[in-house]
């Protein structure tokens, strides 16, 4: 779905993505690079966050009218939206790549299955933070 900005250094954006970085990085960094794409057809991107009773949470990017993309397991769930629902195993078998040049997915890894499959009754607090509509980029950032 997402392809490197050309202004992009590859190599850093692939060894960031090996590595463990926190799913709320990644989901801004795939806000940015969205909106910055036009992929998300004029909708409003948010970064969303659900906290579970252990108060363990995970962070993923939504884009109204397109789906979630979750940086940190690198799926894209289209017409899918994780704040409202969990995903059922279907959705998560048939999940995409976000980003198009990096193959590997965390669709078999309990921490994922946890946060996407999650259950309703463990999930105590919601947070949505708008990153489209009323945040205004120029054309000179860089991330990497």
């Amino acid at each position: 779905m997402i392809k490197p900005p050309k202004d992009t250094d590859i190599n850093k954006v692939n060894e960031m993505l090996e590595l463990s970085l926190d799913c709320y990085f990644l989901s801004a960094i795939v806000a940015c690079w969205t909106l910055k794409q036009n992929l998300n057809n004029g909708y409003p991107v948010y970064i969303v966050t659900l906290t579970n009773k252990e108060m363990l949470s995970h962070t993923v990017c939504v884009i109204k009218g397109v789906g979630t993309l979750d940086g940190k397991n690198n799926l894209f769930i289209p017409n899918y939206y994780y704040h409202k629902a969990p995903a059922t195993q279907e959705q998560l078998n048939n999940a995409k790549p976000v980003f198009d040049w990096f193959d590997t997915q965390r669709k078999s890894h309990d921490h994922c299955k946890q946060w996407i499959i999650y259950n309703t009754n463990d999930i105590i607090d919601k947070k949505l933070l708008l990153f489209g509509d009323y945040t205004s980029f120029t054309n000179i950032w860089k991330i990497f």
